[in-house]
């Protein structure tokens, strides 16, 4: 199974991703979470321009599928905005679960990891979704979640592990 986190920077998409890993180990399912930043060092692929973008995010998940096949629970945590990308997922994913992490702009801004929105509000930076790279929000995800504080980490994950066990 391929678990796909998808949403803007800061959205919490890594956070639920490491509490949803500790409970599926929990429960002795194999699993790990690939998770856009720590991949991207991985990969040494620093570039954030468009085309960089998506070929990484399909990257993510010919990956995921490659774990997914050998039996693991596979969480990507990855921005990837892309509904082509989203698409060859479903298309070849056997099992494959959309969770679009969803967070209203005030929220993202006041979190304004690494700086992200203040400095392109600056126009001292390039290539942010949501700004110089549109943002192509999930037309049809398994599950949306809200993260703007209303509910915890913990209890969103625990939407994602009660979808899984239906």
């Amino acid at each position: 199974m391929v678990i796909w986190l998808t949403g803007l920077p800061g959205a919490g998409k890594t956070t639920i991703g490491q509490i949803l890993l500790y409970k599926l180990r929990a429960l002795n399912k194999q699993s790990l979470l690939l998770d856009g930043d720590k991949l991207r060092a991985a990969l040494e692929q620093n570039n954030y321009d468009l085309e960089s973008r998506k070929s990484i995010a399909f990257t993510y998940g010919r990956l995921g599928q490659m774990f997914s096949n050998q039996g693991s629970v596979a969480i990507c945590a990855t921005v990837s905005m892309f509904d082509d990308v989203r698409a060859w997922n479903a298309q070849n994913i056997s099992s494959y679960l959309e969770v679009y992490v969803k967070v209203s702009p005030e929220v993202l801004h006041q979190r304004n990891q690494k700086n992200l929105y203040s400095d392109a509000e600056t126009d001292n930076a390039v290539n942010i979704v949501g700004f110089d790279i549109a943002v192509q929000e999930p037309k049809s995800p398994d599950l949306v979640l809200v993260n703007d504080g209303e509910v915890s980490p913990e209890s969103l994950a625990d939407q994602i592990l009660n979808l899984i066990k239906e």
